[in-house]
């Protein structure tokens, strides 16, 4: 999962199931087998932890999942304009949101972008 050049890798689970941590761990050894030579960027409402190496945007000041979305879609286009090598939204909550990271995932720059991703469910399906 780890050495994939571009696409998306979805972390999902219950609430308190490790997800954000996983994440954070991950991100983290990326960075240290990297040689710290990594542009990740992660996208949060709010940043659950401090991430070594990783330059966090907060999501914050907003009341309502439309400008949540809004500020989502702000974000990713901010953060695609850093040259990032890995891209890590907390949370995708609406169809434009997931449209644009699939898209900017597969946008093909030289490195490629990768992009990790928090799903939150509540059952398995069997």
């Amino acid at each position: 999962m780890r050495n994939l050049p571009i696409g998306i890798n979805i972390i999902s689970g219950p609430t308190g199931s490790g997800k954000s941590t996983t994440l954070k761990n991950l991100l983290e050894l990326l960075y240290i087998e990297k040689k710290k030579k990594v542009n990740i960027i992660s996208i949060e409402d709010p940043p659950e932890y401090e991430i070594d190496g990783t330059a966090q945007l907060p999501i914050t000041n907003v009341e309502t999942e439309a400008q949540r979305g809004e500020e989502y879609r702000k974000a990713i286009t901010a953060a695609l304009r850093s040259d990032p090598d890995i891209i890590m939204p907390g949370e995708a909550r609406d169809a434009e949101v997931i449209n644009l990271l699939f898209t900017a995932a597969m946008t093909g720059h030289q490195y490629g972008h990768h992009y990790m991703q928090i799903m939150h469910w509540l059952y398995s399906i069997d």
